[in-house]
């Protein structure tokens, strides 16, 4: 459609130039298909393409310069409107619901087309130069102006997609996120794209046990020490995967990926204004989607005592 739309505007510029398709069949190189001088491989095909494929836009509208007119929508919402319901308000000391969307079109570098301007100084006919592959270097009209794209990109994250924040009365607290990104890259420079998935899945639960009491011996003489006890336990998942899709071979390859499971808990207690002691358990696996990686399995233990230098 994209190679369709470009040819004709040409044909309306230049009516010299007869909007032809070549199939896959007509040409033996097997790089050409496309409408003639706009093949599939074409960065100028390629980048309003990747935009309307990965961006749910109609190709008949998407911009065939490879600049959208309007910015990628970006928002965040958080929702703590429960709290005003009678049940919440007794139960909860707080109760948020959030949701973040952020997304980035970015093309990476681009210059004027140095092959192009050489060709043009040499005499030719500005309008119709042409690489190797056939495909045309420039538009009809102001063909000096073509800039060369080495790579575009699309991101975009759901951070989180939905998540919840809540801390109930008697001390007990819960987190829940559920996030979800993905980064599209597509090399002008060998007609490759890279594309990673991502979804991450975070519980999080603590409690404050208030006023725990411990006797030590000082200059030995026994000391009470009160203070409150900061439990902690996170569970988080992720899985994601790198694909590069070839696009002259059709093909699809998983290049890197990886599911990563986390299990955290802790213990804080303030033995003094100016130090904590912390009672930890971490332990991460990881299995990897490639078959030159192993599992992996690390787990750390122990206590940690942080002593705080501020007034």
């Amino acid at each position: 459609m994209i190679s369709q739309r470009l040819a004709t505007q040409r044909s309306l510029d230049d009516p010299s130039y007869i909007a032809s398709f070549i199939s896959a069949a007509q040409d033996t190189t097997g790089t050409r298909e496309g409408y003639d001088g706009y093949s599939y491989n074409n960065a100028d095909v390629l980048i309003p393409a990747f935009l309307a494929a990965y961006s749910g836009r109609d190709p008949n509208e998407v911009e065939l310069n490879g600049r959208p007119n309007l910015p990628m929508p970006n928002w965040d919402l958080n929702f703590n409107g429960l709290m005003n319901i009678p049940w919440f308000k007794k139960n909860f000391q707080s109760f948020t619901l959030t949701h973040s969307y952020k997304s980035m079109y970015t093309m990476n570098s681009f210059q004027s087309n140095m092959l192009l301007q050489q060709r043009i100084q040499n005499g030719e006919p500005a309008n119709s130069i042409r690489n190797s592959n056939g495909d045309f270097l420039g538009p009809a009209k102001f063909p000096e102006r073509a800039l060369q794209v080495n790579q575009v990109s699309i991101s975009e994250t759901f951070g989180p997609f939905l998540g919840l924040n809540m801390r109930m009365k008697n001390q007990a607290s819960l987190r829940l996120d559920v996030k979800r990104n993905r980064q599209l890259n597509l090399s002008l420079i060998n007609n490759q794209m890279t594309d990673t998935k991502g979804y991450e899945f975070v519980l999080g639960t603590g409690y404050i046990i208030k006023d725990v009491s411990f006797t030590v011996v000082s200059d030995g003489r026994p000391q009470k020490i009160t203070s409150n006890l900061d439990l902690k336990l996170d569970f988080s998942l992720r899985d994601n995967a790198t694909v590069i899709r070839r696009i002259q071979e059709d093909l699809d390859q998983v290049i890197s990926g990886q599911r990563i499971w986390s299990l955290k808990a802790s213990a804080d207690y303030m033995l003094s204004p100016k130090l904590t002691a912390r009672l930890y358990y971490d332990q991460t696996a990881a299995k990897f989607k490639v078959s030159n990686a192993f599992p992996t399995l690390n787990i750390n233990a122990g206590v940690a005592f942080r002593f705080n230098l501020s007034q």
